[in-house]
């Protein structure tokens, strides 16, 4: 099923013996008998044709008030008016349409100067909410109800993952391959026909849409740790093949947080490379190749996870940003393992430290020794590093 934005926008759709969507507001009333609150066969009609009218909408409220005649005690017909505004509720959610979007106040009117055949009513405010789209500064487009209130957030670059430690990690603790993450904070329920999703397009990170993508819903374990747990959303690409398009189920107010994601291919591979310091952004990459940042874990220390696929990473440099302060590291300089792809789990690497007795820094850099050098480290604190011209690594201030 393809999606198509065209059918958020409902205008001049006629409902037969009943109104358009054109029509924004709408009151319409039903009767019920004397002394009774069931809905009568004739009601039921137009009580059938206000859940038509919701289904076909892409938001809706609905308001219930009912009434009484002038017979009987004030309580007697407060409870009877109460009886009428609730069974109109109940049968509207017995036929599916969503209670947050349906109402009916506690308190019962007086008509006077109206004839009492026309006080046993209960009268039904429709209002019909027009969609509005919210943009995030990467171009996701989140379809919500124009008085709806909400913020995106994305995140498709190394940087603005690892500053809100959006890790691309299932609950399974498996690496997955991220084309994009964003959260939608709201503050009103941003909802379709059925009153319980946001329409999504979100622009692929890679550039073109991948049809083996899922959507992954973020959840905190039992652990206090954020992982990935996959839904059965299945995106769509759009006529372009360069956004994803779906739809995804919001519960209550708050945030939440998605990622568009898949399982790692058997012939992919993993490097982790683990730090002494943690970075505000980080890149790996030489004159040639840059790796894909797919996750950020601080479980053990700092250890930044990227998908490097067929590439020589030991002659790759891993480059660590905190404010304005570089910190440069050639990976073959570090220590380094691996393990091979088995059973379909991908090939995995690791790049660590370098620790020789106190020799080296966390990055491999060798510190001077002699008196000049440890002058210079007594009054200004600073440290003196062997360079050597073929292999130059660096902490830039």
């Amino acid at each position: 099923m393809k999606f198509c934005f065209k059918y958020l926008v409902f205008t001049g759709i006629m409902f037969t013996g009943f109104f358009s969507l054109s029509q924004e507001k709408k009151q319409i009333a039903i009767y019920f008998e004397f002394d009774k609150y069931e809905i009568t066969p004739k009601s039921k009609i137009t009580l059938d044709s206000i859940i038509s009218l919701a289904n076909n909408s892409r938001g809706y409220s609905i308001v219930i008030n009912a009434y009484t005649d002038s017979k009987g005690t004030e309580q007697y017909n407060n409870t009877l008016a109460y009886n009428r505004k609730k069974i109109v509720f109940d049968y509207f959610l017995l036929n599916q349409l969503n209670a947050r979007r349906i109402s009916y106040s506690n308190f019962t009117e007086n008509l006077a100067d109206v004839p009492d055949d026309l006080r046993r009513k209960a009268i039904i405010d429709f209002e019909y909410i027009r969609p509005k789209t919210f943009y995030g500064k990467n171009g996701t487009e989140v379809i919500a109800g124009e008085n709806d209130d909400l913020t995106i957030s994305e995140y498709f670059s190394a940087k603005d993952m690892i500053r809100d430690s959006k890790f691309a990690i299932d609950e399974n603790d498996q690496i997955i391959r991220s084309d994009g993450m964003f959260t939608i904070c709201y503050g009103k329920a941003t909802l379709d026909e059925t009153g319980n999703f946001y329409l999504i397009k979100m622009p692929s990170r890679a550039g073109q849409v991948n049809p083996s993508m899922n959507v992954y819903l973020e959840i905190t374990n039992e652990n206090g740790q954020r992982r990935w747990r996959r839904t059965e959303l299945k995106p769509e690409a759009d006529q372009t093949n360069k956004f994803y398009i779906f739809k995804i189920p919001i519960e209550s107010k708050g945030c939440v947080t998605f990622n568009v994601d898949c399982a790692l291919p058997d012939d992919d591979k993993i490097t982790f490379i683990s730090t002494k310091e943690s970075y505000d952004n980080v890149e790996v990459k030489d004159a040639e190749n840059k790796l894909l940042f797919s996750a950020y874990s601080n479980r053990t220390g700092n250890q930044y996870v990227f998908l490097s696929g067929g590439i020589q990473t030991k002659n790759m440099v891993f480059y660590g940003y905190v404010d304005k302060k570089r910190t440069v590291m050639r990976l073959r300089d570090l220590n380094y393992d691996s393990e091979p792809a088995k059973d379909g789990v991908p090939a995995k690497e690791y790049y660590t430290p370098i620790l020789a007795a106190g020799k080296h820094e966390s990055d491999g850099r060798e510190e001077k020794r002699g008196f000049w050098p440890w002058l210079r480290k007594v009054f200004t604190g600073k440290k003196t590093y062997i360079t050597k011209d073929n292999d130059k690594q660096l902490t830039i201030n």
